[in-house]
């Protein structure tokens, strides 16, 4: 049954009983009552527009809803990104933090991540006294092409900027930043794979919103090193 047809089976149904508020068809009250009825439908399609421009959650969501809240919520806005992904990381700001209370734990980064459309998992970086093989890796990959020769070169500004080596993420969006971290490490965890020390891919046009999301969200003490490749 159509919004309209609704309005004024209710209105119909709320009418006092008895002579007076009989409704002959094609008669005067019943003029007034569809046209009041039709005003009622405007203001409901018109709350309706409203709710879908505002929430993310419908197919009347369009691209410019989009932009406006990624406007409002500070998030980045890449038109090549898809809208169904861009629905995902706006719904999750919205619902930021959830329902998670320990906001400085591992899995709530890596649920935030998911939640954005991000096909990703965040491991701690566990060990006894020794560098786990992810970690050595990860230092000896970044040492080599983030804080090396290529630094500079077609390896960081080029063709593998968006490539598959390690980088990581402390205090900036942009590739290429200098850590420093104890000789215990402790202060190192990794994103990639579900396995860890595995690679995950991510849609090379969110590059920028995926690094953004990992700072605002995860402890700023913590240095992120990042198993990704941006397909």
């Amino acid at each position: 049954m159509a919004i309209l047809d609704k309005i004024k089976k209710l209105t119909f149904q709320l009418l006092p009983t008895g002579r007076a508020f009989r409704m002959p068809f094609g008669g005067d009250f019943q003029k007034l009552s569809d046209g009041l009825a039709e005003s009622e439908k405007r203001l409901y399609d018109d709350g309706r527009s409203l709710l879908d421009s505002m929430l993310p959650d419908n197919s009347n969501f369009t691209t410019a809803d989009a932009t406006r809240l990624e406007r409002i919520y500070g998030l980045i806005t890449n038109p090549a990104v898809s809208l169904a992904d861009r629905k995902l990381a706006i719904t999750r700001k919205i619902n930021h933090p959830g329902a998670i209370k320990g906001r400085q734990h591992f899995l709530f980064l890596e649920r935030e991540l998911q939640a954005a459309g991000f096909d990703v998992y965040v491991h701690e970086n566990i060990f006894s006294g020794l560098r786990t093989t992810a970690t050595q890796l990860a230092i000896d990959n970044n040492n080599t092409f983030e804080h090396g020769e290529f630094e500079h070169g077609e390896f960081e500004h080029g063709d593998y900027l968006l490539g598959s080596f390690i980088s990581h993420v402390a205090n900036r969006i942009n590739e290429g930043e200098t850590v420093i971290d104890g000789p215990q490490l402790s202060n190192i965890f990794f994103i990639g794979g579900e396995v860890a020390g595995t690679f995950a891919d991510v849609d090379s046009n969110r590059h920028d919103e995926f690094r953004q999301l990992i700072l605002r969200v995860k402890p700023g003490h913590l240095i992120a090193y990042l198993f990704i490749d941006y397909v």
